[in-house]
């Protein structure tokens, strides 16, 4: 993995909790129905979308690849009393999701590693669930990720990932910047295409692959950031002159400039893919 990703999570982990995840410890969209009265409401329906589609039960065991501080292993454990084991490659993340897995009192229901989701070291055929939230794009090459999940899930497992993906390769020079902005501000190598992803898990040996286009239910979520970025710019610019803040924060605003033209303008989309072994 790109030691940049590491890096990124380790340094943004403040600016996340102060800006974005309103308590629920997400990292993530928010998924927006007609329902949803909140910016945290939308956070924790993202997971809901997520469980109504690999139905995790008390007995299942969850793999949360890219598990951030705990905010989905979490929630699983409160709401199914699922058993969750994540990964992550920040240590700064791993030591706040075990802080906020015992505030939350399901410390005996999670586990927390620092390890790449692509090598995780666990056994053959020992997930039930394989969980994948907006962290599979740090992947410089989808495959390895899709390989390893394969491996660890126990036969008639689930596979469950939403992410942002390329819906189609960027043609002018607009679209080029846009998305260039947008990875570089989320530490990405790149973005899969959705025919790149849906060919990876078949190549992986993944059966029954379905795909759900959620954008439409995110545009809300982009638009708060949007906004978020714009009150933001002048002062983390401003702060970076100074040198108070590293060039990557600064990145981090600009990506939430673009995102929105990124995922509205027909080039980025916000996908799930569920898929069993």
């Amino acid at each position: 993995m790109n030691p940049e990703v590491s890096r990124y999570y380790d340094y943004t982990l403040p600016f996340y909790k102060f800006f974005w995840h309103e308590g629920t410890n997400a990292i993530h969209y928010g998924y927006w129905d007609d329902d949803t009265k909140s910016h945290k409401e939308a956070l924790i329906n993202t997971n809901k979308t997520l469980a109504d589609l690999v139905e995790p039960s008390r007995l299942s065991k969850v793999l949360d690849v890219g598990c951030g501080v705990g905010g989905s292993s979490i929630w699983l454990a409160q709401n199914y009393g699922t058993h969750v084991v994540g990964v992550t490659i920040s240590s700064k993340q791993k030591k706040q999701a075990d802080k906020n897995a015992q505030k939350a009192c399901v410390e005996n229901l999670t586990e927390f590693y620092l390890r790449d989701y692509r090598h995780t070291g666990f056994t053959d055929s020992s997930f039930d669930i394989v969980w994948g939230l907006e962290s599979v794009c740090h992947a410089e090459d989808k495959k390895d990720f899709l390989r390893e999940a394969y491996r660890v899930l126990k036969p008639g497992g689930k596979l469950i990932i939403a992410d942002g993906f390329l819906t189609r390769l960027p043609k002018t020079t607009i679209e080029k910047h846009v998305y260039d902005v947008f990875i570089r501000g989320l530490a990405l190598s790149n973005l899969a295409t959705i025919g790149e992803f849906q060919e990876g898990l078949t190549r992986a040996g993944f059966k029954n692959i379905q795909m759900f286009n959620k954008t439409p239910h995110i545009q809300k979520t982009a638009q708060h950031m949007y906004g978020i970025s714009c009150r933001w710019v002048k002062i983390f610019a401003i702060a970076r002159a100074l040198r108070l803040v590293p060039q990557m924060i600064v990145d981090t605003i600009n990506a939430g400039l673009v995102q929105l033209d990124f995922f509205t303008k027909g080039v980025g989309g916000y996908y799930v893919f569920y898929a069993e072994k």
